[in-house]
C-alpha cells in the first residue's frame, strides 16, 4: 500500500475522521487510505455479493464478459437495487468506524474484468443542498488492486479547484485535458479489505485492466447526517447545457439520473458549465489551476481546514424608534447630548417607543445567500439600513469583512439631476474604481441594465423599472464582497428579474455573499440557501430557506376561545364544542387523516343528522363540507358525533370549522356552532418544500390528485 500526503478545500467542512493522520491526508490531498476489513472478510463479502446477484439473475460480475460494471448506472433496476442494499449492509458499520456524523445515501458494486477498458477522467456529481459541505465516497477493494488491474488514479489536491472550476459531471470536459490530469495523478494500490476514502470533488480515473485478475469493489457515498442529498440531472429544456437539482433525501437507488448523465456524455452533449461564468476554461488556464492545486498538495503549503470566518457577523443587535415626531425629536437631542459627554443611551423603552429590532444575532459566510423574510413592519429594512451604515443601532454590534454595496430604497443612491452615466462615475469614484477602468465599468453597467442611449438622460426621467435596472447593475458590477438588496427587484420586469437571479447565482459561486430582503417567495427560494424570519423585530426562525418561508406563510393569529364562538339552538340540543385532531403522527397536515368531533348536550330524545363545513379564515368562503344523512337518535345528556377525513385536501393555512345539528324529519337546523369567520380554528400545515410555499402564496385552498397524460 502506498502512503500519501497532501491537501483540501479550505472553505468546506471536511469529514471528521477518527484517525488524525487520515484526517490530515483527506484535508490536504482529498483522499486517504483506510483498512475496513481483513482479507478473509473481504473474501466473504465478495462471495456474498456474487451469490446475491446470481440469485436475481443480474449481471455476472465473475464473468470476464462483464467487462466494466458500475451498478449505479446499469439499466437493470433489480441489479442496482440489490447492489445498493449489499453495499450499504456490508459497509455501513465500517463507515462508522472511520468517520463521525455521516450517513450513507447510495451504494454500488464496481467490477473491472481482465482486458476491461479505461474509466475516463471525472469527478463524482454527488453533493448536498448546502454545497459547502463535503460529501465523500468510500471505495473498498474486495480483491488486491494495483496499477496492473485498474487501481484508482487520484489527482492530489484537485478537490481545491472549486470554485474556479464549477463543473459537476466533468467527463466530457476533462476529456480534452486527460493527458494533463494523468500526468498529475497517482495510483492508489489497495490490498483486499482496504478502501480509499475520497472527497467527491477529487478528480480520478482508472486505467484498463491489463492483468488476468478481476478487480471487484464496493462503494458507498456518504453525506453529513443532517444534510439533504442531491444528484444533478440534465435540464433537457435548455438543451442539456445546465443542471437541475433533484432532491433524493434518504433514497439509495436513484432511477435514471446517473444513467441519463452518462447517456448524454456518450452522445456528445455538453453536460454543464465549466466555470462560474459559463464559459470554457482554456487549456492553459486549466493547466495553471491544476498545477497550483497539485503543487500545493505536494509541498504542504495549502491551507488546512479551519473554522470558516463569517463575512458578516451581527450580534445582539437592537434598535428602537418613537413614532411621535416631537417626542422622537426630544429623545434624539437627549441621546446626542449623552453621547457627547460619554454617557450611554438608556437601554430601555421610553414612553411611546418600540423595538424595531430586538436582540438579533446571525452570521453570513462567503458564498452564502441569506433571505431576510417577515411581514411588513417586521424590521427588515431597519436591519439593512443599520448594515449599510445609514443609522446606528442602540445596542449590539455589526462586523463586516470586505467591501459591501447596498441597494435600498429605489434610486435613493442616485442624484436625480445627473444622468445615468454621471451617476455611474460618481459610484465608481466613491468605491475607488481606478480611472482607467471607469469606461469599461460604464459599458458593462449600461449593457447589463439595457439602458442604451438613455444612460445619458437625467435619472429623474427614468421609470421605476429603469432605476431598478441601473441600481442593481451598478452595485453588482462594483464586485463587492457582500451585497445587500432590499426589494429593489420587485419593480423590474420579469425578464430582468430572471437576469438578476442568474447573475446572483454566478456572484455567489464566485465567493460573494448576499443578504436579500424580498416578499417574492420564488426569488428567495431560487437564490438563497438560508433564511431568517423576523416578527416585530425579533428573530423567530432560522435555517433552510424553504422551511423558513414555509413557517412564515403558515403563521397565523391565536385560537378563538370556545366560549366566544357564536352558537344558536332551539333549546332541545346544544353544541358544546367542535374539535379536530390528527389521526396519525403527521399532525393536521395536507394529505393526512383528521378526526372531527362534535360534542353536544341534548335536553330530550330526538333523531338528528349532523354536518360540518370548513371555511377559509380570511376569505369568508366555504371550502368544503359534508353531511351525515344517516339519522341518529340522541338521548338526554352529553354525547358526541365523530367522523374521519382520511385525506385532508386543504393547503397549509388557517381555516374555520363550523358544525350544525339538523332535525332528521324536517331537515331544519336546530343547533349551530360558528358564524362566518368565527368557529374552531383549524391550522393546517403543509410540507416545507418549494411547491407548498407557492401554493400558499397564491392562496390556493385545496390540493387535488391529478393524472398527467
Amino acid at each position: 500500500m502506498n502512503e500519501h500526503k497532501a491537501i483540501a478545500g479550505a472553505d468546506a467542512a471536511t469529514p471528521a475522521l477518527r484517525d488524525a493522520d487520515r484526517q490530515r491526508e483527506l484535508e490536504t490531498q482529498g483522499f486517504t487510505v483506510v483498512r475496513l476489513m481483513s482479507a478473509e472478510e473481504a473474501q466473504a463479502a465478495r462471495e456474498k455479493v456474487e451469490q446475491a446477484l446470481e440469485a436475481i439473475g443480474a449481471v455476472d460480475v465473475a464473468s470476464p464478459s462483464a467487462q466494466t460494471v458500475m451498478s449505479y448506472i446499469e439499466s437493470d433496476l433489480a441489479f442496482r437495487t440489490t447492489a445498493d442494499k449489499l453495499a450499504r449492509e456490508i459497509l455501513a458499520g465500517r463507515l462508522e468506524q472511520v468517520a463521525d456524523g455521516y450517513r450513507i445515501v447510495s451504494g454500488s458494486i464496481f467490477f473491472k474484468a481482465p482486458s476491461a477498458g479505461e474509466v475516463a477522467v471525472h469527478r463524482d456529481w454527488t453533493q448536498t443542498v448546502d454545497r459547502r459541505e463535503v460529501t465523500f465516497s468510500l471505495w473498498c477493494a474486495l480483491d488486491d488492486v494495483d496499477s496492473a488491474n485498474g487501481a484508482l488514479q487520484m489527482v492530489p489536491g484537485s478537490h481545491r479547484l472549486e470554485p474556479a472550476i464549477a463543473t459537476l459531471n466533468v467527463t466530457p470536459f476533462f476529456a480534452a485535458y486527460s493527458d494533463l490530469v494523468k500526468q498529475k495523478s497517482v495510483p492508489v494500490d489497495l490490498a483486499a479489505g482496504e478502501a480509499v476514502l475520497f472527497d467527491s470533488r477529487t478528480i480520478h480515473w482508472s486505467p484498463a485492466n491489463r492483468s488476468d485478475r478481476p478487480r471487484r469493489a464496493l462503494q458507498v457515498v456518504a453525506v453529513p447526517k443532517p444534510s439533504r442529498h442531491v444528484f444533478y440531472a440534465l435540464d433537457r429544456a435548455s438543451g442539456g447545457a445546465r443542471f437541475e437539482l433533484i432532491d433524493v433525501t434518504d433514497v439509495g437507488v436513484v432511477e435514471c439520473t446517473p444513467a441519463d448523465l452518462l447517456a448524454g456524455a456518450r452522445a456528445g452533449e455538453s453536460l454543464g458549465h465549466v466555470d462560474n461564468d459559463n464559459r470554457p476554461v482554456s487549456r492553459g488556464e486549466f493547466k495553471r489551476l491544476l498545477e497550483r492545486a497539485v503543487d500545493a498538495a505536494a509541498d504542504g503549503t495549502a491551507p488546512r481546514h479551519t473554522a470558516r470566518v463569517p463575512v458578516l457577523s451581527v450580534s445582539n443587535l437592537a434598535k428602537k424608534f418613537c413614532p411621535t415626531f416631537h417626542r422622537a425629536l426630544a429623545y434624539g437631542v437627549a441621546d446626542i447630548g449623552r453621547e457627547l459627554i460619554g454617557r450611554p443611551a438608556p437601554d430601555r423603552l421610553r414612553t411611546g417607543e418600540f423595538w424595531a429590532l430586538d436582540d438579533l444575532t446571525f452570521d453570513l459566510h462567503a458564498g452564502e445567500a441569506l433571505a431576510v423574510v417577515g411581514h411588513n413592519g417586521a424590521g427588515k429594512t431597519t436591519l439593512l439600513k443599520i448594515l449599510s451604515g445609514l443609522i446606528k443601532p442602540d445596542r449590539g454590534s455589526v462586523r463586516l469583512r470586505g467591501r459591501s454595496a447596498a441597494i435600498l430604497e429605489l434610486g435613493s443612491e442616485f442624484d436625480a439631476r445627473l444622468s445615468g452615466r454621471e451617476n455611474i462615475e460618481v459610484g465608481a469614484a466613491i468605491h475607488g474604481v481606478p480611472s482607467g477602468e471607469v469606461r469599461r465599468l460604464i459599458d458593462a453597467v449600461t449593457d447589463f441594465a439595457e439602458l442604451g442611449t438613455f444612460v445619458d438622460a437625467p435619472v429623474q426621467t427614468y421609470s421605476s423599472g429603469m432605476r431598478a435596472r441601473l441600481a442593481y447593475s451598478l452595485s453588482a458590477h462594483l464586485k463587492p464582497d457582500l451585497l445587500f438588496i432590499d426589494e429593489v427587484l420587485a419593480v423590474g420586469d420579469f425578464a430582468f428579474q430572471r437576469k438578476c437571479v442568474t447573475h446572483m447565482k454566478s456572484y455567489l459561486r464566485d465567493g460573494g455573499s448576499l443578504l436579500l430582503v424580498s416578499h417574492s417567495v420564488a426569488q428567495s427560494q431560487a437564490v438563497c440557501d438560508r433564511g431568517i424570519l423576523l416578527e416585530k423585530g425579533r428573530l423567530i426562525a432560522e435555517g433552510d430557506v424553504v422551511e423558513v418561508l414555509n413557517g412564515m406563510l403558515q403563521r397565523r393569529s391565536g385560537q378563538v376561545p370556545t366560549d366566544q364562538v357564536p352558537r344558536r339552538s332551539d333549546g332541545t340540543i346544544e353544541i358544546v364544542d367542535v374539535t379536530a385532531r390528527a389521526a396519525d403522527d403527521r399532525g393536521i397536515a395536507t394529505g393526512a387523516p383528521v378526526e372531527l368531533r362534535l360534542h353536544y348536550e341534548a335536553k330530550e330524545s330526538r333523531e338528528v343528522i349532523w354536518s360540518f363545513s370548513i371555511w377559509a379564515a380570511a376569505e369568508w368562503a366555504c371550502v368544503t363540507g359534508a353531511i351525515d344523512w344517516q339519522p341518529r337518535k340522541v338521548e338526554p345528556g352529553r354525547g358526541e358525533f365523530v367522523c374521519l377525513v382520511p385525506d385532508l385536501p386543504l393547503i397549509g393555512g388557517r381555516y374555520v370549522l363550523h358544525a350544525a345539528v339538523i332535525d332528521a324529519a324536517s331537515r331544519q337546523p336546530i343547533a349551530r356552532f360558528g358564524d362566518v369567520h368565527l368557529g374552531h380554528m383549524l391550522d393546517v400545515t403543509s410540507p416545507p418544500n418549494q411547491m407548498s410555499n407557492m401554493e400558499m402564496l397564491r392562496n390556493q385552498l385545496v390540493k387535488i390528485d391529478v393524472t398527467w397524460r
